[in-house]
């Protein structure tokens, strides 16, 4: 999913531009993969390739939602992807 879709975009809005910019989730160059509740996205992950064999992570959770391990749901999905692409994720 593009992070300019609504559901995405709206996450980076709740979680404010401080968080949102050290997340880095807008500069990654995966796909996004999320969780969504009641329709809403409250978490992501994805990675930027880096020096072509390193996934440099980027995860945000939903201020709300933070605490109940949703971070290493979308992390573990970003992580595979990573993997199964031949990169270290950092």
């Amino acid at each position: 999913m593009p992070i300019g879709d609504g559901g995405l975009a709206a996450l980076l809005g709740l979680s404010g531009e401080e968080e949102t910019s050290e997340s880095g989730l807008e500069g990654i160059s995966s796909p996004a993969f999320w969780l969504r509740r009641g329709g809403e996205v409250v978490a992501a992950a994805g990675f930027r390739s880096w020096r072509r064999s390193v996934a440099r992570l980027s995860v945000l959770v939903a201020p709300p939602c933070r605490g109940n391990r949703l971070a290493r749901v979308v992390a573990s999905a970003a992580v595979a992807h990573a993997l199964d692409a031949g990169l270290l994720p950092q």
